[in-house]
């Protein structure tokens, strides 16, 4: 009689979801963190923003140390006070280093696009600093210039080499970071935004297999063109089931 072996099989690690953080405006790292997007927008365009307070945030715990926060932060320019929505990245993946932090988005809080009908909910596994820049921008323009810039929606993308390559990349980068197998099938929507500078961010919606069955995921794909005729680098930002 032939033995029966048991084999235990290991769940992916299932993100928890949006938390919010509590007394945010006491929470010295999330303060800090409002700092780093403010100051590296301005690095990126020249910007003369100046960072008062971080008023509300959530944070998403993607795992393997990977975090991602959703920022509402109060900044003062020329014409006063306003209010901008951000995303950082956070990676805490190095044991003994200091924390890798990336900018995913910084923008006036009444900014208008369509994000193919949900949210901007990033992460990112950090492989290289990516930060939002826009583009055309110097002492002549202020943060007037970009509150409506949208995302633009990408031509035939379920045909789009490039946007199908974009889509790969996420459904393997998540697989390695979770754990999970799932499997590519198609990019069926694509947006961009041209942040300036060569950088861009993709929001993707994609079919992927799960074992035996057919979902559709929402994503987001940073990609950073770092110099001529170097390969882009490409950084994983959300990736949730529809």
């Amino acid at each position: 009689m032939a033995a029966m072996a048991f084999v235990a099989i290991a769940r992916p690690y299932e993100p928890s979801g949006w938390v919010s953080v509590p007394y945010v405006e006491k929470d010295s790292h999330v303060q800090s963190l409002g700092e780093f997007a403010v100051t590296r927008y301005n690095e990126q365009t020249k910007g003369y923003l100046k960072f008062i307070q971080v008023t509300e945030a959530q944070v998403l715990d993607r795992g393997t140390e990977h975090y991602t926060y959703k920022l509402e932060i109060n900044v003062e320019d020329s014409y006063g006070v306003k209010t901008f929505k951000s995303e950082v990245f956070q990676d805490l993946s190095a044991p003994g280093q200091p924390p890798v932090l990336n900018l995913g988005y910084f923008m006036p809080l009444s900014s208008h696009g369509a994000l193919l009908s949900y949210p901007c909910d990033h992460g990112v596994d950090s492989n290289a600093l990516v930060a939002t820049a826009y583009p055309d921008h110097d002492e002549h323009h202020d943060v007037h210039d970009v509150e409506h810039l949208p995302f633009v929606p990408v031509p035939h993308a379920g045909m789009d080499v490039h946007v199908q390559q974009l889509g790969k990349f996420a459904v393997e980068r998540f697989d390695v970071q979770t754990h999970a197998e799932l499997k590519f099938i198609q990019v069926v929507e694509a947006e961009v935004f041209d942040r300036g500078t060569d950088h861009y961010t993709y929001h993707l919606l994609m079919k992927v297999r799960d074992g035996y069955d057919f979902k559709l995921y929402k994503c987001g794909v940073l990609q950073d063109l770092p110099g001529f005729e170097e390969p882009p680098v490409l950084n994983l930002g959300y990736f949730e089931p529809l």
